[in-house]
């Protein structure tokens, strides 16, 4: 089967696979993964993103949105133990102004929204054959009625009386509906008028802004536990005190928000911390896609028209598929997964969780890890529907969705999460070596006793002390004493032969350190082994 990932490498040293997929990550560090070529999805990202020259990442994320919107009233995704949730997402796009957030979300959003044009023009097509039959009706219901008042007065005897009652009862039966008001795309609502919306009209929608600041702090997002059970896909009922109480029966709703850096800081300040203690915000993808502005040549080619309709089209068919199935009132389609992917499945389900062990990447944002692989699996769910396949999820599509979720957890943790204080503390000790240690031709040497004596006052705790030596080990900055009566070593490249058990800025980013994809991997003359070696940066050059 051929594999979902694209590998462009020219990489032809003779390593073992798992070296030079290590060696080929290093290299391409801070690229998104990318799917399979000639896909509609990373065919449609490529070219958005050369024509309106915008960050890949942010197409990416806008595409991911639409695919959902289409997606998720036709399918649901199971995991291995049986658990079923819905291929709905939560996306969160952080971008400067003049970075194009309008231009990438009036491109995707378009089948949307011509969808809803269509609607409209057929419901006014069909509007005067509806009063028509409608007048029918009431005509019909009037002679009945008239017949049951006469059969009362005229004293009919009681079977004459039931049987006109039963006709009424089925011709109340038969009353003719309007058609339904079919809207998935929304750009602004109140949670309560949001709720209104998906119970009266339909429950399959896109809440979408490229200028999410107003949206996100104003009153939309003020109830935001309803947002929670929306994103859980199961039904639940919505309390008022001044209108009439009703049940939402398994909504399925994706949130597109685009704001500017200004409104995340407002929001995170003002609510941060009702959004992190609720799981509020752990259910966003979060992308800050590298910043544009002044880099582009103004080269910017139409999107193919091949590309184009491809993904319009395929949009298109799968919202209307979903309202179609929504109005015959059938269930949608679980997705399963193959054997070799519930075993995938297992083993990044596994990961994600040692990973959350104190000291470990996720020990302080276990809400964020603990719904790390529902959105994978959400992924998934949507790329093997929109790309149309058949059967059950592969192995091969969970593991490029892993990739792509990591990818965003990394930028969530970045981006949103409040700084671990193990990175304040890593930061910390950094700064303390290279005030207070002895620097040497490569790096520097200290006792453990001499940050215990004079390093920072967090420091002098022992257990702080231990989470900071032992993160800046793991990153591959320090090695334990062996020699050198005791002392510990420390340099700003890193000291392992392939790469640390954690790279700096892809789990963790510790400011005081280069980030590990400004390491590169070379080979010694004669030697099979690959040696990290720092691009310098002026920052760290003296250090160095």
């Amino acid at each position: 089967m051929m594999s979902d990932f694209v590998d462009d490498s020219t990489d032809t040293t003779p390593l073992p696979p798992s070296d030079r997929l290590s060696i080929l990550d290093v290299n391409n560090a801070s690229a998104w993964p990318r799917y399979k070529e000639g896909s509609i999805f990373e065919s449609t990202v490529i070219e958005v993103s050369k024509s309106i020259e915008v960050a890949d990442e942010m197409a990416r994320t806008s595409a991911l949105s639409v695919m959902a919107t289409a997606c998720q009233g036709l399918v649901d995704i199971e995991f291995p133990n049986g658990k079923q949730v819905p291929t709905s997402l939560m996306t969160l796009t952080i971008a400067k102004g003049g970075e194009r957030k309008s231009a990438v979300d009036s491109w995707f959003s378009q089948p949307l929204l011509d969808f809803q044009i269509q609607k409209e023009r057929d419901a006014e097509s069909q509007e005067s054959a509806n009063t028509r039959l409608y007048k029918n009706w009431r005509i019909k219901e009037r002679a009945l009625e008239n017949s049951l008042d006469k059969a009362f007065r005229g004293k009919s005897d009681d079977l004459e009386i039931k049987n006109i009652e039963n006709q009424l009862l089925l011709l109340k039966s038969q009353e003719p509906c309007p058609p339904r008001d079919i809207k998935v795309y929304y750009e602004d609502a109140t949670p309560g008028a949001l709720a209104q919306i998906l119970y009266k009209k339909l429950p399959i929608a896109c809440l979408a802004s490229s200028d999410a600041g107003d949206l996100l702090n104003g009153p939309t997002f003020r109830d935001q536990s309803l947002f929670n059970s929306l994103w859980t896909g199961s039904s639940f009922s919505v309390d008022r005190s001044s209108t009439p109480s009703f049940t939402l029966h398994q909504p399925r709703l994706t949130v597109l928000l685009m704001l500017q850096p200004v409104a995340i800081e407002k929001f995170l300040k003002k609510k941060g911390y009702e959004a992190h203690g609720n799981g509020f915000l752990s259910r966003f993808l979060v992308v800050k896609p590298k910043e544009m502005a002044g880099k582009r040549t103004g080269d910017m080619p139409p999107v193919p028209d091949e590309i184009k309709s491809k993904f319009y089209a395929r949009a298109n068919e799968l919202i209307s598929r979903s309202v179609d199935l929504f109005e015959k009132q059938e269930k949608r389609y679980t997705l399963k997964l193959s054997s070799k992917a519930k075993n995938t499945w297992k083993e990044k389900f596994d990961l994600i969780e040692k990973q959350m062990s104190k000291g470990d990447i996720y020990y302080h944002e276990q809400e964020h890890a603990s719904k790390l692989m529902d959105n994978i699996s959400r992924i998934a769910g949507v790329i093997h529907t929109f790309e149309g396949y058949e059967g059950d999820v592969t192995s091969e599509t969970i593991e490029y969705a892993y990739r792509l979720g990591r990818k965003y957890s990394q930028q969530y943790l970045d981006n949103v999460s409040p700084e671990p204080e193990v990175v304040k503390l890593t930061n910390l000790l950094v700064q303390d070596i290279q005030k207070l240690a002895t620097l040497n031709y490569d790096g520097f040497m200290f006792k453990k006793s001499l940050i215990q004596q004079r390093g920072a006052g967090m420091l002098r705790d022992t257990d702080s002390r231990q989470m900071a030596f032992d993160m800046l080990e793991q990153l591959g900055h320090l090695r334990c004493p062996s020699h050198h009566g005791g002392e510990y070593e420390f340099k700003m490249k890193v000291w392992t032969t392939f790469e640390p058990e954690i790279r700096n800025g892809e789990e963790y980013t510790i400011s005081e350190l280069p980030l590990w994809e400004q390491h590169e991997l070379k080979s010694p003359v004669g030697s099979g082994r690959y040696i990290p070696t720092l691009i310098v940066p002026e920052k760290y050059a003296k250090n160095h």
